[in-house]
């Protein structure tokens, strides 16, 4: 087992599977969540954080 299996959910696999298997495709936010499988909110939430802008520090 990977340790992937302890640190993310099984739907949040599926989510980040999808985006590396296909790198170069644009997925909606409807179609992450399907993807994730049953429930909404986890999925919104996942994506909610995906769209945040992280600053760069330069040195």
């Amino acid at each position: 087992m990977s340790i992937v299996y302890f640190m993310l959910s099984r739907r949040l696999q599926r989510m980040l599977g999808a985006m590396i298997v296909h790198p170069d495709r644009e997925f909606g936010a409807n179609e992450l969540i399907s993807i994730g499988g049953s429930g909404v909110g986890a999925g919104r939430n996942f994506i909610k954080d995906l769209d945040v802008p992280k600053p760069v520090a330069v040195q």
